[in-house]
């Protein structure tokens, strides 16, 4: 738990940690006016948004002390988004099972619904493994996707 010292005024309330304006849980900053500042250990500091909110809707963003444009707070700030994908292309006219279903499709790992020889020939030959990392993807080796495998399963 942490233990602040928090001073109330007319116009403000600020929250102190080891002398320092300091707040873990909001704004280590309250104005009466509806502009809060968030800080840690003295110095401007937020991670899930704007330290400085202004009321007038004026915003600034910092990460321990050092001032950011929005832009390069969220890159700073964003989390990777990963994509693993196995698929494979069923988009050929053979005269069998395929043929009734609408072409062209796609369909993820599970595949024991195709029992022709044909398809199944096609499927191996045409599987796709691609990784998808903050919205750019890649075409990856069936060893590659293995080893992606492991490391999710692991986690």
């Amino acid at each position: 738990m942490q233990e602040y010292q928090v001073k109330v005024c007319e116009d403000q309330t600020v929250w102190y940690q080891n002398g320092k304006p300091h707040r873990l849980d909001g704004p280590a900053f309250e104005y009466a006016n509806g502009s809060r500042s968030w800080c840690q250990n003295g110095v401007l500091h937020r991670l899930d948004g704007p330290a400085i909110e202004n009321c007038n809707g004026y915003k600034t963003w910092w990460i321990e002390g050092t001032q950011y444009s929005e832009e390069e707070f969220l890159k700073k700030t964003q989390k990777h988004k990963v994509e693993l994908v196995h698929g494979l292309d069923l988009n050929h006219n053979s005269g069998c099972y395929c043929k009734s279903v609408e072409q062209p499709r796609s369909i993820s790992s599970k595949h024991e619904d195709i029992t022709c020889p044909k398809c199944l020939d096609h499927l191996h030959k045409t599987q796709k493994h691609t990784v998808t990392f903050d919205g750019k993807t890649i075409k990856i080796s069936q060893e590659s996707y293995n080893e992606f495998k492991k490391l999710f399963k692991e986690n």
